[in-house]
């Protein structure tokens, strides 16, 4: 019969010449049961005391005290994963899991730069439309990058002044876009000008737009809305 794996007692049990262990487990799904593998690397002294000094001062501010499970945990880092053994040994899952926060940075700059999680669209086949051509934008960045690298890997030895993998990206999607838009010069824009109204215009709304009314009050006036001669105090008020 399978038992519940008790982390209180496995971990302590684990030798302290072994850095990492691991071992198989199962767990249930809805989906049905299927196996696992349970690796554990032991943190460093120094390291194990910072995190337990993270985690008092976290429940601290939440005005709890850690218990004594979350303060054994704190001291290893745990990974469950469905990777072959064979093909997957522990410490390159471990490698692998370091990895994630670069990947966390790349979506975190594709969300910036490319305002990736920004759809102007409800319709399933839209909102495909905009993130393919993100997609696309992304890795067009990643060929340009690629064709630096000798410039980027320089730039990148400097231990005072390291190449900013941010501004780098900012500065190639600033080129993307205006290859993207081609020359678009004032008389091009002025041109376009009456194409574009239904873009300048904020969205209909139950309540009017006040700046709208003081316009027209002007207008009614006499007064032209957009002479510089109105003292800014009046046209405040009547916004």
């Amino acid at each position: 019969m399978d038992e519940k794996l008790d982390l209180a007692k496995w971990l302590p049990s684990l030798p302290a010449s072994h850095a990492v262990c691991a071992c198989p487990v199962w767990v249930q799904t809805p989906h049905g049961r299927f196996g696992l593998r349970l690796i554990a690397r032991r943190l460093s002294a120094a390291d194990a005391e910072a995190a337990r000094r993270r985690l008092t001062k976290t429940s601290s501010k939440k005005g709890r005290t850690p218990n004594a499970l979350s303060l054994l945990l704190s001291a290893w880092v745990l990974l469950v994963t469905n990777l072959p053994a064979g093909l997957w040994p522990d410490e390159a899952v471990l490698g692998l899991y370091r990895l994630r926060w670069q990947v966390e940075l790349v979506i975190k700059r594709a969300k910036s730069l490319l305002q990736l999680d920004h759809l102007r669209a409800q319709e399933s086949e839209m909102v495909q439309v905009y993130l393919l051509g993100k997609i696309i934008g992304l890795l067009l960045l990643d060929g340009w990058t690629r064709q630096q690298v000798t410039q980027l890997a320089q730039w990148s030895q400097d231990p005072q002044l390291a190449l900013s993998l941010w501004r780098w990206t900012a500065l190639w999607a600033d080129q993307l876009r205006a290859i993207v838009r081609g020359q678009f010069t004032l008389q091009r824009f002025l041109a376009t000008l009456p194409q574009l109204k239904r873009y300048l215009h904020d969205r209909p709304r139950k309540r009017h737009q006040q700046l709208a009314h003081a316009r027209r009050l002007l207008l009614a006036l006499g007064l032209n809305p957009t002479d510089a001669a109105i003292p800014v105090t009046l046209a405040d008020d009547l916004a």
